[in-house]
């Protein structure tokens, strides 16, 4: 168990996925930084698979993908734990996503019928106190995202269809919501995203 950045006095575990890991890279990460498991694949798992293979390593009840973009803000892992006690039928729980320039990227996000996604508004967000409320919603990105073990496991996991990213969260949302779960967006669990960086969108 660690305490660091964002998790006030929680204990946890920290998995790391080593995508296509390059051994130079991964070296120096394992000289770097301390009390990590670093899980190293010479080939690209994508996002369900390294996000399956951090599972089948993990050891708590409560599950956190946390995307190589993003950044965590104070109090971001509590929140969503306190959100997780408080609603115990949420499967997941997704916080709010800022761009690094500020701009709010995702507040929980909406599928429409013909299988486009998109966030809670239209054009630019004028108005953040709409956000800044618990809800649910339809699904939260995986950049950040919550989910009960016990949810994940019923599932079956992530989807590795889906390869090497995208609509692997809303599968996953949409898998837990069938079961009876429910997904909720907690604002106070803030985190910078810069979006699409790992990949090639």
């Amino acid at each position: 168990s660690l305490v660091g950045p964002g998790t006030g006095d929680l204990p946890f575990e920290t998995i790391v996925i080593l995508n296509k890991a390059v051994a130079k890279s991964e070296a120096r990460l394992r000289n770097f930084i301390n009390g990590v498991q670093f899980l190293a694949s010479p080939a690209n798992l994508g996002m369900a698979g390294a996000g399956n293979r951090g599972r089948s390593h993990a050891r708590g009840e409560l599950l956190v993908t946390l995307h190589d973009d993003a950044e965590v803000e104070p109090g971001w892992l509590a929140a969503l734990v306190d959100a997780a006690d408080k609603h115990p039928h949420a499967g997941a729980i997704g916080g709010k996503v800022l761009g690094f320039d500020g701009r709010l990227q995702a507040a929980g996000m909406i599928l429409w019928r013909d299988a486009y996604t998109s966030p809670p508004w239209v054009g630019e967000p004028s108005d953040w106190a709409g956000f800044d409320r618990l809800r649910a919603v339809d699904y939260c990105g995986s950049s950040s995202l919550l989910v009960r073990a016990a949810a994940w496991d019923a599932v079956g996991g992530l989807d590795e269809l889906f390869y090497p990213a995208y609509y692997v969260d809303v599968d996953l949302s949409m898998a837990l919501r069938t079961r009876g779960w429910v997904v909720l967006y907690q604002p106070k669990s803030r985190i910078r995203h810069h979006q699409g960086a790992s990949t090639n969108r």
